[in-house]
Formats: C-alpha cells, sequence, structure tokens
C-alpha cells in the first residue's frame, strides 16, 4: 500500500470520525429521562423540535461545505506529495505522521520533500525499485497466506532463520525482506534528520521536543525495526539471482548468509553480493550446481578480510583454482566446510593451512583423496584446532586409508574435542591410544567401521577422557561386554552412545566383580540421552530393565533388528524414561498390539515411533495409539505392518483433534485402500511426507488428492519419496544423493544397508572412480 492510498485512507476516516461527531452531539440535544416515567422519554414541545430540526439542516449543510473544501485541499496536497515524493519513499514509508511531526505546516514539509527527491541517488535505489516495487506485498499477513509465503513476523529483526519454511520460500520472501530492511533505514533516516533540526536553529518550529525525539529514536531500536544481519535460507532451492540481489541492494550490513541447496543461484548474483555486501561473515555456499566460480572468486575477494565461517561442501565443480584463491583472500578463516568436494587433495590441503593458520573447526568428510600426509600437515599448522572431521563411506574401495600417523599426528593438538574417524578401518589401538592419551580434552569421538579396534580403545578412552559426552562405535566388532565396563568407569558423562551391530554385546550378566555391559553403562551413565543398540541381537530384557531403572534423561533409543527383545524390556523403558521422544522397534519379533497399548499408557513424551517390519501389529494396537497418543505423533513408520487396514487409519484420523503429523510410512501395507487416505487429507493437513508404496492405491487417486496438502506434492507411491520439504521432484528425473546408505539414524540400519533398488531407470551422473560403481 503506497502512501498516497494512506492519505486517501486518513481522509474518509477524518471524515466519518467529524459525521460521528455530530451525530453525537445531536443525540445530547434530546431531553434528559425522567425517573417517573421508569426510563421513558419526556415528549418534546414542538418549538423545541422545531428548533431541533433547523440546527441539524444547518449543521447537515455546514458539512457538505467542509467536506468540498477537503476535498479540494487533499487533491492539492496529493498531486504535491505525487511530485515530490520518489517511488522508493511510497513503498516504505507506512506511517508518516510519526516521523513528520509538524503535518500543519505545509510549506516546510514540502520544501523538504523537494530537497529530499533532488538529494535522492540515482544508481543504487533505481535498481532497488526494479527489484522490489513490480513485487509489491499485501501489508496484512492473514492465516491463509501463510501457505503461499512466510508470516511478516519471521522475516522481521536482525537474525531471519527459515530453513523450517524452506519449501514456501522464493524470490517473493527475499524482496519482502528487502522492502523491510529498506522502509528501517529511510525511516532511521528521517529520524536523524529530524533530530539534527530539532538540535538546530529551527527547534522552534516543531512540535516535539528533543526528549521525545530521542524517544521517537530508541522506538525503532526494537527486534521488528532492525535491519538483517543474519539470513538463514538452507535448504531453499526456489530463489533465484534476483531475489537474492534484492537482498544485496537492501541489506549492505549483512553479516551471515546461508543459501545451501539453492540450486538455482549462479555466479552473476555473487558478483551483486560482491558489491554492496562488504561485511560477510559467515557464507555457506554448499550444494549450489550451478557456481561454477568467477562470482564466488569476486566475492571472497571483496569480503575476505572479514570473512571466519566459510561453507563450500558439495560443490564438486569448483576447479582448485578457486579453492586455492578463497585461501588466500580469507586469512582468518577460523570454520572451513569442504566435505564432498573430490577435489580436495593432499596439495590442496597443504596451501590451506598455509595461508589459514587461524582454523578451529574443518570438515573434510567425504573427501577420499586425503591421506596421512595431509592430515599430518594440518597437525602441525594448526594449534588452535578443536573440531575435524574426515567421516568416510564405509566399505568404498580405492581410496586413501588413513592409518596410525593420523591419529599420532592429531595427538599433537592439545585442543582438539571433536575427532570424526568414521570409516577408517585401518585404524588400530595403538594409534587410538596415542591420540586420546594427548587430546584428554574430548567431547566427541566417532569411530564407526573401525573394524580393528577392540576392547583397549575403550579402555584407554576410560582412562584419558573423563569428558567424553558423544562416542559412536557402530561396526566395531571387537568390542565385547568388558570393554563397556571400561568405558563407563571413566566416561561417566556420556550422553550418547551408538553401539550398533556390536555382536559380542550381551544382555549382561552378575559377576563376582560387578556388572558388565550395558548394565554397567546404565549404573554409571546416568546423563545418556541417545542410544543405539541396533543389531545387537542378543538383547533380551535384563540390560533394558537396568536402563529404564537408571537412565532417566533418556530421549532416543533404537532397538532395531534386536529379534528378542521382550515385552517387559519395553515396559520398564517406558515408565522409567518419561522423556523419551524417539523409539525404533524395527525388526522386534515380540512386537504386537501389546506393546503399542504399553506406550498408549506410558509413553507420554513419544512424538517419533517406528515399528517397521512388525507383522503382529494391527488394527488393534493402532487404536490403543490413537486413544491418547495421536496428536503429539510427528513422525509414524508402520512398513510392513500387513495387519494394519483400512479401519486402524480411520480410528488415527477419528482421534485427531490438533495432530502434528509431518511424516506417515504406510509402505507395503496391502489392506489400506485409497478411502482412509482420502480421509487423512483433512484431518491432517501438515503432512509433509506420506509413503504408500505397496498399497492399494493407484497413481489418479494420488494425483488428485496431492492438491489437499499446501505444501505440495510429496506423496506418491514410490519407495524413495521420502524428501526433504525443500526438495523438489520431477515427474521424469529423480536427483538423490547415496549418502542413506550409510545413514546410521533412525530409519536404515540394516533393512536397507548396502542395497539400492532402480527398477526401469536409466542412472546417468555417477561421479566416481570406475572400482567404485561396481555395485551398480
Amino acid at each position: 500500500m503506497t502512501l498516497l492510498d494512506e492519505y486517501r485512507r486518513s481522509i474518509q476516516s477524518r471524515t466519518a470520525s467529524r459525521s460521528n461527531q455530530d451525530r453525537k452531539r445531536r443525540s445530547r440535544q434530546l431531553a434528559p429521562l425522567n425517573g417517573s416515567e421508569s426510563g421513558r422519554r419526556t415528549p418534546e414541545i414542538p418549538e423545541k423540535v422545531s428548533a431541533i430540526n433547523q440546527k441539524a439542516v444547518q449543521l447537515a449543510a455546514r458539512q457538505r461545505t467542509n467536506n468540498r473544501k477537503l476535498r479540494a485541499s487533499s487533491t492539492i496536497k496529493l498531486q504535491e506529495l505525487s511530485s515530490g515524493v520518489s517511488p522508493s519513499r511510497l513503498e516504505t514509508v507506512e506511517r508518516p505522521d510519526k516521523v513528520i511531526s509538524n503535518q500543519e505546516d505545509s510549506a516546510p514539509s514540502r520544501t523538504q520533500t523537494s530537497h529530499e527527491s533532488q538529494r535522492k541517488p540515482v544508481g543504487k535505489p533505481t535498481a532497488l525499485e526494479q527489484l522490489i516495487l513490480p513485487h509489491r506485498p499485501e501489508p496484512n499477513n492473514t492465516v491463509a497466506s501463510t501457505l503461499t509465503d512466510v508470516p511478516l513476523q519471521l522475516l522481521q529483526g536482525a537474525r531471519v532463520d527459515l530453513r523450517r519454511w524452506s519449501v514456501i520460500v522464493s524470490d517473493q520472501t527475499l524482496r519482502r525482506i528487502a522492502a523491510h530492511n529498506h522502509r528501517i533505514t529511510s525511516t532511521s533516516l528521517k529520524a536523524q534528520k529530524l533530530q539534527g533540526l530539532l538540535a538546530g536553529s529551527r527547534q522552534r518550529s516543531f512540535l516535539l521536543t528533543k526528549q521525545e525525539a530521542e524517544e521517537l529514536s530508541l522506538s525503532y531500536s526494537d527486534a521488528r525495526n532492525q535491519t538483517t544481519e543474519s539470513l538463514l535460507l538452507t535448504g531453499t532451492d526456489a530463489i533465484t539471482d534476483a531475489g537474492l540481489a534484492a537482498i544485496a541492494l537492501a541489506v549492505p550490513n549483512l553479516k551471515e548468509l546461508a543459501i545451501a541447496g539453492a540450486v538455482r543461484v549462479t555466479d552473476a548474483s555473487l558478483r551483486v553480493l560482491s558489491e554492496y555486501c562488504l561485511h560477510l561473515e559467515r557464507l555457506d555456499l554448499s550444494a549450489l550446481s550451478n557456481v561454477r566460480g568467477a562470482g564466488l572468486a569476486v566475492l571472497v575477494d571483496r569480503c575476505g578480510a572479514s570473512l571466519t565461517h566459510l561453507s563450500l561442501a558439495d560443490c564438486p565443480q569448483l576447479g582448485d583454482w578457486v579453492l586455492r584463491r578463497c585461501f588466500y583472500a580469507a586469512p582468518r578463516l577460523t570454520h572451513l566446510n569442504l566435505s564432498r568436494c573430490p577435489q580436495v587433495n593432499d596439495v590442496l590441503i597443504e596451501t590451506l593451512v598455509a595461508q589459514c593458520p587461524y582454523l578451529r573447526k574443518l570438515k573434510l568428510r567425504g573427501c577420499l583423496m586425503i591421506s596421512d600426509r595431509a592430515i599430518v600437515r594440518i597437525a602441525r599448522s594448526s594449534p588452535l584446532l578443536e573440531y575435524i572431521a574426515l567421516d568416510r563411506p564405509i566399505g568404498v574401495r580405492g581410496v586413501e586409508h588413513l592409518t596410525d600417523s593420523s591419529c599420532s599426528a592429531l595427538g599433537g593438538c592439545p585442543n582438539l574435542r571433536v575427532v570424526l574417524l568414521a570409516g577408517s578401518s585401518a585404524l588400530t589401538d595403538a594409534g587410538v591410544q596415542w591420540m586420546v592419551s594427548r587430546c584428554s580434552q574430548l567431547t566427541r569421538l566417532d569411530l564407526t567401521g573401525a573394524i580393528g579396534l577392540t576392547d583397549a580403545t575403550c579402555a584407554a578412552l576410560g582412562a584419558n577422557c573423563p569428558e567424553l559426552r558423544s562416542l559412536k562405535i557402530n561396526g566395531v566388532k571387537g568390542i565385547s561386554d568388558v570393554g563397556l565396563r571400561l568405558l563407563a568407569a571413566g566416561c561417566t558423562k556420556l550422553e550418547l552412545l551408538h553401539t550398533a551391530n556390536l555382536y559380542l554385546v550381551s544382555d549382561g550378566s552378575n559377576r563376582d566383580f560387578g556388572l558388565e555391559g550395558l548394565r554397567a553403562i546404565a549404573s554409571k551413565c546416568y546423563e545418556l540421552q541417545d542410544l543405539n543398540l541396533s543389531g545387537c541381537f542378543q538383547l533380551q530384557e535384563r540390560a533394558l530393565v537396568a536402563i529404564g531403572a537408571s537412565c532417566c534423561e533418556l530421549r532416543k533409543l533404537s532397538l532395531q533388528a534386536c529379534y528378542d527383545v521382550t515385552l517387559v524390556a519395553i515396559t520398564a523403558v517406558l515408565k522409567g524414561c518419561q522423556k523419551l521422544t524417539k523409539l525404533d522397534l524395527s525388526g522386534v519379533r515380540r512386537c504386537d498390539d501389546r506393546v503399542l497399548r504399553a506406550i498408549a499408557k506410558y509413553g507420554s513424551s513419544i512424538t517419533q515411533f517406528v515399528v517397521a517390519g512388525c507383522d503382529r501389529v494391527g488394527d488393534i494396537g493402532l487404536k490403543y495409539l490413537a486413544s491418547t497418543r495421536a496428536d503429539q505423533l510427528e513422525l509414524l513408520d508402520l512398513t510392513g505392518c500387513r495387519l494394519v487396514s483400512d479401519t486402524g487409519l480411520n480410528v488415527l484420523c477419528d482421534a485427531f483433534q490438533r495432530p502434528k503429523l509431518a511424516h506417515l510410512v504406510l509402505a507395503d501395507c496391502p489392506l489400506i485402500t485409497q478411502d482412509p487416505i482420502a480421509r487423512l487429507a483433512f484431518a491432517c493437513p501438515q503432512l509433509l511426507t506420506l509413503n504408500v508404496h505397496g498399497c492399494r492405491i493407484s497413481a489418479r487417486v494420488l494425483q488428485s488428492l496431492s492438491s489437499s496438502w499446501p505444501f505440495g506434492p510429496k506423496i506418491d507411491d514410490m519407495s524413495l519419496n521420502s524428501v526433504h520439504p525443500g526438495r523438489q521432484q520431477q515427474p521424469s528425473r529423480i536427483s538423490f544423493a547415496l549418502e542413506w546408505l550409510d545413514d546410521k539414524g533412525l530409519y536404515v540400519e540394516k533393512l536397507h544397508y548396502n542395497m539400492l533398488w532402480l527398477e526401469s531407470c536409466r542412472v546417468s551422473g555417477v561421479v566416481g572412480k570406475p572400482e567404485e560403481k561396481r555395485w551398480f
């Protein structure tokens, strides 16, 4: 809404208020009530009635005359405003009466406006008008508009985080942010000019005092009237160069920008950023496939002196010269992410550590060309290093393996707190023991897939790392109950422990010298919050009962492929761990409707529940679950629950009142038809992911129901449909990463591990060496 529209609206409201005052004045001229007549009005004398009518006629005539004069004067003022105020001011200034205090003095205001229009710069505002004005947003953001754009309240403040709204963020959203910042800038300039005039010789010509002007300037210092300094847009693949250019022109003081996954952004917008945003400190440009390097090089050259955080993960298209130029231009880098960049090798790492000596956090996940030589150079040249990630895919051949030499070199970094060495199968106990003996401040360690380690590693951790809070030893088959006992003796502050696929870990037994295995962990690690026991097939009851009795802070528990876990064990965990939010019982043979009844009774905090492959779960169990936990569930995975039918799903739909369900997996449930899915579209409008692969639902029904969800067509009958909300799918082409093959999360641990099924597909664009592609 422009200033002209607001001025017309103010005139109409002023006219309406005067007419209301006239009606009130005429009502007061009526005779007062007489108490003897019980609230009835006394009859009027004919002479008084005629006098009142004459006064009313005179007031109406006077009102018509005033209205004609007001319309004439308003027309003149509107013409003056339209000729004196620039279009950008009409767009951004919402309440001129808050800034211009003396509106009755029309001559000074006209003079000031004309001077402002003469002093207006030519280059920058013109470009800003071209980017903002053609897409002018509505001022009132209703509830219905939130489905197509982000609410205005989230676009205000110094830190704008839109990562959770990546589905609907577009160039229009960025233009709204730019317009908001432009309005704040112009308003603050007017306030400064007003304060300067008050301090000068023209102070008497204004109605505001100096104290009132200071209060006015302070009123714009709250969160809603602060210019944007941090903009987080990770996963918003709908934004283009136009929206990013609008941000660059309107937000010159931007310090943090994260646009990871914005595949439509090219080098052109990065050049615009380099012209206006010269104070960038944190920059995340991960997975920008259309950025070739020229714009990035110019941007880093301009703002490299202030740049401290840089992320270029998943950018295999960038050449070595671009990365080298970034290293030379940004010597103050402290955080760098080059994960999954195949061009990174030992020579490039040597250039990095020579030019950036202040590195504290370095991520090199999936950089398969790095060897022990690069790790040794990093350890020698980066004495401030606190975080290093060297994760690698498990089982990939033809790559440079990290050995004990890397661990020994990392022992020379006394400030190390996080070391991630997943996939380093060549490590032995000697190298890890040397590293942990020197790095006593370790808080997080990932040794997943280091198959050469034994209980000696756990003993070294328990003896040297009392501050350890996160440990992942998935697939380290040499660790047994003895190692867990030695670990628990010294690492009592553990909050995360992943021991997936440790075949030697048992259900625990009473020994003369004390407890072993998970029972020892439960007796010492009271702060445990995340526990992954997937694939530990010896677990039955005693270990889980001990965990339920001692680990009251537990929030995540995965028992995937723990086939013989009993109902007593699950009930003990639910009773003792009231903060449990995620529970994975995939593949548990004894999981049936009674387990779901126990969750309905004791799982007061469960939000994510997975029972994939539990063929004993049916409609009765789903009825128990829906009776008390329907509105708190955010994820429900019923893959392979062949006894679940339309009856159970209808009960779930009936139980929804304020649903939070965002992900529902019904794959391989042959008794599910289209009727409950149609009800689900109305009962659960916030659903983001729906997997109905293997159900009796036709593609035509899915196509008709896809419009019922406001966040786009995220339902499909494919097994690879669980897509991030910020990613879009095309009907004829699907682009996806293969990282889920090595995922140790909630879903894939054993059921889909190292298996990819592509039927009637044409695979192209596979990056890697020939020996890495043999699984195709």
